[in-house]
């Protein structure tokens, strides 16, 4: 742990403010990280379930933002209507990301579960166990249900976690992101654990990379394939 924050420390000298005070929070994660380990499955899964009634209580409100960044996207130069498919949230799909949380929710508790076990000659016990990553940057375009599949499954396992979203969905993960940020708030929980930020260069990004502040960078084709 040490050696990452010093990896961070040694960049104060050529970052901008505002990304020294984006890698403060990162800072913040990792210790968060290991405070969300310490937090029962009762108090994850009420996170999980208040995301879902806000989910739908702000149902309206989330399709509104979307026909903002969908109405955006068919004026970019990058459009596609492959991406714009993607970015499109209907009422199927807004049931979809309620469903996906219940049923993150329902699942057990997936840290210090006893993976195998055995006994050596001398008597000594090992026990694979499992736990979670520590922080995870999760990558995605044009796809803001993927919003909540990601954030349930990795809060659940006891992860801090980082969205870094396309700009062809900002409305709407903007959105998704306070909905997010008021379930922690409300029951208590690390605001410090999550974070969805706004956009940054991809110079911003390839300093906050070479950090090494995350135990697992993924996007949204490999949260599928764990799903």
């Amino acid at each position: 742990m040490s050696s990452k924050v010093g990896n961070l420390q040694s960049l104060e000298s050529k970052l901008p403010e505002k990304l020294e005070q984006r890698l403060e929070f990162l800072k913040q994660l990792r210790v968060a990280s290991l405070e969300l380990r310490r937090i029962s499955v009762a108090s994850r899964n009420k996170v999980l379930s208040t995301l879902a009634e806000k989910i739908s209580s702000q149902r309206q409100q989330i399709l509104e933002f979307n026909s903002q960044d969908v109405e955006a996207f068919k004026k970019s130069s990058s459009f596609s209507h492959v991406l714009l498919d993607r970015l499109i949230l209907t009422d199927a799909r807004i049931n979809g990301m309620i469903e996906s949380l219940s049923s993150v929710e329902r699942m057990p508790d997936p840290l210090g579960r006893t993976l195998t076990e055995k006994t050596l000659k001398n008597g000594l016990i090992l026990r694979q166990r499992s736990d979670s990553f520590g922080v995870i940057l999760f990558i995605f375009e044009s796809r803001p249900n993927v919003i909540t599949e990601a954030f349930s499954l990795g809060f659940k396992s006891g992860n801090a976690l980082v969205f870094k979203n396309g700009k062809e969905a900002s409305y709407t993960a903007k959105f998704i992101y306070e909905l997010i940020d008021e379930c922690l708030r409300e029951n208590n929980i690390l605001r410090t654990s999550f974070q969805g930020p706004a956009q940054a260069s991809r110079e911003e990004n390839s300093l906050v990379a070479s950090t090494r502040s995350f135990d697992r960078p993924c996007d949204s084709a490999w949260w599928r394939s764990v799903d």
